[in-house]
């Protein structure tokens, strides 16, 4: 806060007696201070920062105190959003809660640097605040074995181009559906949740009853814990039926050197 100096003045000659005294003030301003409180330091894409800005600092004129928000990203060209914005003399308090987004398969950190200000003096010190942006997360599937036999093994590799701030986070749940004829054991016939890449998706067995073939449709949702889920991929498996044959014996005896 403000502090008032008093100076008096008081006038002498030697000999006599002082003069009246002459009393003048001068008020010292505060190095003007901000004060930042992150709400959100981590968030997903397209999410919304949530960093409240306000300051301690009180001036002569409140309306002398303000401040400068800087606006930095470890990666520019994919962050996008409308807190992504330099702002100048803005007052406080004042709450940053615009949004971030991340068109990268990496996390993104977005550095806020704020300056106070107070009119006629030198800035204070900065304050910083950072804000993760998660990337949206994807999958990549590559189906090894599109056509299996009756009672085989379906065999698909699961991986990801997404890098999130935690690698724990990123998760899959594969779901399965089985067409009409068509059973499954383990994994195969019941798909799993949770898994993490890479993940080869190799167990189990297909049946298919029926005597034409049948495809089992396997859909993969790319998960990152906290974030809406990533576009999911698809995969279909086509199982081939049993080879079966069907004899009529028209003629069950025949004479010798006769033709069957």
């Amino acid at each position: 806060s403000v502090i008032t100096v008093t100076y008096t003045i008081t006038p002498k000659l030697a000999g006599c007696a002082d003069g009246a005294p002459v009393v003048t003030t001068v008020q010292i301003e505060p190095t003007p201070q901000a004060s930042l409180n992150n709400l959100a330091p981590v968030i997903c894409n397209a999410g919304n920062a949530n960093i409240q800005v306000s300051s301690p600092t009180t001036p002569t004129t409140a309306g002398n105190l303000m401040f400068d928000i800087a606006v930095a990203s470890t990666n520019g060209p994919a962050t996008g959003g409308t807190a992504f914005t330099a702002l100048n003399n803005q007052t406080f308090p004042f709450t940053i809660n615009g949004s971030l987004t991340n068109s990268s398969n990496d996390d993104i950190t977005v550095t806020f640097t704020i300056t106070p200000k107070l009119a006629g003096c030198s800035s204070g010190p900065v304050q910083i605040a950072n804000v993760v942006v998660e990337p949206t997360p994807s999958v990549v599937v590559v189906n090894n074995v599109p056509t299996i036999c009756d009672g085989g093994t379906p065999d698909f590799d699961i991986t990801s181009l997404t890098v999130p701030s935690i690698p724990a986070n990123l998760t899959f749940d594969i779901a399965v559906s089985l067409p009409p004829g068509v059973s499954g054991t383990g994994i195969a016939g019941s798909g799993v949740n949770g898994v993490a890449a890479p993940f080869s998706f190799n167990a189990g067995t297909l049946t298919n009853a029926a005597t034409s073939s049948r495809t089992v449709v396997y859909t993969i949702t790319p998960k990152l814990n906290g974030c809406a889920n990533g576009a999911s991929q698809v995969v279909n498996v086509v199982v081939e039926p049993t080879p079966q044959v069907s004899l009529t014996n028209n003629l069950a005896k025949i004479c010798n050197n006769g033709t069957p």
